[in-house]
């Protein structure tokens, strides 16, 4: 005789896990954008290139802005003590770009959450 048991609760734990990756991936998708366009008033423009060559990328549980231009990674190491042609920008432009808008991609995240998850499953949050 061949016994074969289902346990219901494994199928509602791969849903369960499922539907926080697909939150999850949105969220980061969203705020990525959001920090995308948070980062360029620091990222260095004489002819527009850098700005222009960047892609958001969402690989797994990581997200990241990447700037392809062959020389970003040296204007990035540069640091933003630099000076530019371009007021307000240079090196290091993430993090300056950081220390303006941090708190505020903390609070869009938990924003784009709770919007993810709908009203019902929000209880308590105040964001």
């Amino acid at each position: 005789m061949l016994n074969i048991d289902v346990n219901i609760d494994d199928f509602e734990k791969l849903k369960i896990n499922k539907d926080i990756d697909n939150i999850t991936n949105s969220a980061n998708k969203e705020l990525l954008s959001i920090m995308h366009k948070d980062c360029e008033p620091f990222v260095p423009m004489k002819t527009g290139n850098l700005r222009e060559k960047v892609n958001e990328v969402i690989n797994g549980d990581k997200a990241f802005l990447e700037y392809y231009a062959s020389y970003a990674p040296y204007v990035y190491a540069m640091g933003a003590e630099n000076t530019f042609t371009t007021p307000g920008t240079g090196g290091d432009w993430f993090n300056e770009a950081a220390k303006v808008n941090s708190f505020k991609w903390i609070v869009e995240y938990a924003r784009i959450v709770k919007k993810l998850l709908g009203e019902s499953g929000t209880d308590g949050w105040n964001v």
